[in-house]
């Protein structure tokens, strides 16, 4: 049977089909940086990750849906508009983890299997639960973010050097401001579901403050980049500093100067599209001459 469109919405819904792409996006990056040729494992690669990415989305609603039902921003997810079961979110959930880690196991590497599996239980048996304990939840939840290139090295065969350090230094501190950004904007709503937020004790001018702290040292950690030869082409690494320059002037427009209401959307827009950016110039210099 075809599903209906609805259902196919509640799916979208579901699986978070956007972040789930973008970190299967950033695990296959990081296999063809560290692989340095295209391969069919690089589609194994995606695959999988998207996969692994869907099935902790799906458990991620399953833990949180009586909390979404109190907030604007989450309340039309399938759980809560009763869409979909429970029941029904976590068997997708168990199909769609089991194949994602079959898929990395086999079509990568077992050690990508294992690097996948780490990050599903780092996103949904430690972050999920922590967030109604504490203010520093986004700070333990991001190096799920940071797995992704980890799972793309061990992909390609490697052990977990500085160079795949380096790469995961600069995705875990991109994803402490995405998460302060969200919680800046909705504070109000995480706080009536039971979630602490730090936009409860420090003034908005203050939350600003971190969020452009966070943000800088995501933009210039990738000057790291070329002292521990993650980039070795003088072409990219140009490039990579030129960016991280004008990455940390926006970000000081977006989010001090300019009301958060109108600047926070294209701030996480633009996180992302840098992150992008970031990658692409990685998976570009790996296939570069070194000079």
């Amino acid at each position: 049977m075809i599903p209906s469109v609805p259902q196919l919405q509640a799916l979208s819904l579901l699986f978070r089909t956007k972040i789930s792409l973008f970190m299967a996006f950033s695990a296959c990056a990081g296999y063809l940086y560290f692989h340095q040729r295209v391969s069919v494992s690089a589609l194994f690669v995606f695959v999988g990750v998207a996969l692994l990415a869907a099935s902790a989305s799906a458990i991620n609603q399953f833990q949180e849906h009586k909390a979404d039902v109190l907030m604007q921003r989450t309340k039309g997810r399938p759980l809560p508009s009763g869409l979909m079961s429970s029941r029904q979110a976590l068997m997708a959930s168990g199909v769609l983890g089991f194949a994602g880690l079959v898929t990395l196991f086999y079509g990568a590497t077992p050690f990508a299997a294992f690097w996948g599996l780490v990050t599903l239980l780092w996103y949904n048996a430690i972050y999920t639960p922590l967030k109604r304990k504490t203010v520093f939840a986004a700070i333990i939840g991001a190096p799920t973010g940071a797995f992704a290139p980890l799972i793309g090295c061990a992909a390609a065969g490697l052990g977990i050097g500085l160079r795949a350090l380096c790469i995961a230094l600069f995705m875990f501190l991109w994803q402490v401001p995405h998460f302060l950004l969200l919680l800046f904007k909705y504070g109000e709503e995480y706080e009536r579901a039971g979630f602490p937020t730090p936009a409860s004790k420090i003034d908005e001018r203050g939350v600003k403050r971190i969020i452009l702290a966070w943000l800088l040292a995501a933009s210039l950690s990738t000057l790291l980049f070329p002292l521990f030869g993650v980039v070795s082409n003088i072409w990219t690494a140009t490039v990579l500093c030129c960016g991280a320059c004008a990455i940390a002037g926006y970000v000081f427009i977006a989010v001090m100067r300019i009301p958060a209401n109108a600047s926070l959307a294209l701030a996480i827009r633009s996180m992302y599209a840098y992150q992008a950016f970031i990658l692409i110039l990685l998976v570009i210099d790996g296939f570069l001459p070194q000079f």
